[in-house]
């Protein structure tokens, strides 16, 4: 993708943050996110995938010498390609906050990168439990909040000697809410205010996010927050993508932010598509419009041979949960075949069926093959299916049409799949044939 000249600049820091659950992307999906990144203008990328063992449940444990070879060549990609690279720890399913000997594993782990000439920090204390669990830490610390506050203050304390300029981030236990938890009142009254405080707004998949909303959050911890926004991460379902435009963000929303992450999809490649969108909300929230946008990014991501079936493979996996979203045409399509009229679902399963085939014979389209291609398969088989069972409809007495439709639907059902949102293409497949 050619580099993206944007007219202004954006209200806060932009950025990826490769924080979903799943196998960690690879070096080529990281090199191929990274290069995307500096063309589109989000300029920093924070490294924390939570099933790096070395980040998050075996974080006491230095980095094997081929292990952090591969984090260094992360390191000069970013600077290869203006990104500023953002190093995460994760230790908080096991730490003992009050034991100075665990402190300096972390601090050890922190400053690993800064040879490499690592500034920025995060400090990762999401998705563990929500009370103090060692007995000790509950005699040396009043509440979690107090503990999690202890430790960022000296964390960045010891950073700040070392590292000329060092900026710390974290991410509190209390992280989609727009609530006075007690542990977040903790949070926002004994942590430094140089630290910053991360947020995925009122939930955890935000379906929107006001200006109102942040407001609220930047009041509870005295800072204006870091938005880690979970769009469009799928890895609680890993059987859809989430490809439609960013929708339900208020156009004033980063003036209320220090940052705005996007955490992607676990298939890096597919994520371009609906990360392009919040690049252009994020340098006009304003003037954004989510579909244009998406056309926009189809067309800079897929050039004109690709971009009819980047776009049909968008229209059928939609993000589903946004506030106002549009029916896509398939939805739609298949409506009106509901209804008795299934001349336009007949022509889109068509161009569906062949998908697979399509994106792996396309030049434009390999980069999306090579991560989405079980997300292909599945979309591919369930409009297959979709087809032979409209055929059956009007042949009912066709026994081998029958054999040939139950085949490929079972096969459909081996993918476990859920082209169309909310599985739709299975809903009407099962409707449609208790009738035939």
């Amino acid at each position: 993708m050619k580099r993206i000249n944007r007219k202004t600049v954006p209200l806060c820091e932009t950025g990826v943050v490769e924080g979903f659950f799943g196998k960690p992307w690879s070096r080529a999906a990281r090199l191929r996110t990274i290069e995307f990144m500096g063309a589109a203008g989000l300029k920093s990328y924070i490294y924390a995938p939570k099933d790096d063992i070395y980040h998050r449940m075996n974080w006491t444990t230095p980095y094997p010498p081929a292990e952090w070879r591969r984090v260094s060549e992360v390191i000069r990609d970013c600077k290869i390609h203006g990104v500023k690279f953002i190093w995460a720890v994760s230790p908080g399913m096991t730490m003992h906050y009050c034991r100075d000997a665990d402190f300096e594993l972390l601090a050890e782990k922190f400053v690993r990168p800064v040879p490499d000439g690592v500034t920025s920090f995060c400090l990762f204390l999401d998705d563990i439990p929500p009370e103090l669990v060692h007995e000790d830490d509950r005699r040396a610390f009043s509440s979690l909040g107090e503990a999690h506050a202890h430790v960022c203050n000296r964390l960045f304390e010891r950073l700040s000697a070392k590292v000329e300029g060092a900026r710390l981030w974290m991410c509190p236990t209390d992280y989609a809410t727009v609530s006075p938890t007690p542990y977040l009142v903790t949070i926002g009254k004994l942590l430094r205010p140089e630290v910053g405080v991360f947020w995925t707004g009122p939930k955890v998949v935000s379906p929107s996010i006001t200006v109102d909303d942040a407001k609220t959050f930047a009041e509870i911890i005295r800072r204006k927050p870091l938005l880690w926004d979970n769009y469009p991460v799928n890895d609680y379902n890993r059987h859809k993508l989430n490809m439609g435009p960013l929708r339900g963000r208020d156009p004033e929303l980063p003036s209320m932010l220090a940052g705005y992450f996007t955490n992607p999809m676990n298939e890096a490649s597919a994520s371009m598509v609906p990360m392009l969108t919040i690049a252009d909300y994020l340098y006009d929230p304003a003037g954004y419009d989510p579909d244009e946008s998406e056309i926009s990014a189809i067309k800079s991501l897929a050039g004109k041979k690709g971009r009819a079936a980047l776009a049909d493979f968008c229209d059928a996996w939609p993000a589903g949960f946004f506030p106002g979203e549009p029916k896509t045409e398939l939805q739609i399509a298949v409506e009106r075949a509901r209804a008795g009229n299934s001349a336009a679902l007949v022509t889109i399963l068509k161009r569906l069926d062949s998908i697979k085939d399509t994106f792996n014979t396309t030049p434009e389209l390999k980069f999306i093959y090579s991560d989405a291609a079980p997300f292909l398969k599945g979309l591919s088989l369930y409009s297959r299916a979709a087809l032979l069972l409209l055929e059956l409809k009007d042949n009912p007495s066709d026994a081998a049409l029958r054999r040939s439709f139950k085949r490929e639907f079972i096969k459909a059902e081996r993918t476990k799949m859920q082209p169309g949102g909310g599985h739709l293409l299975r809903k009407f497949i099962n409707d449609i044939y208790e009738t035939t």
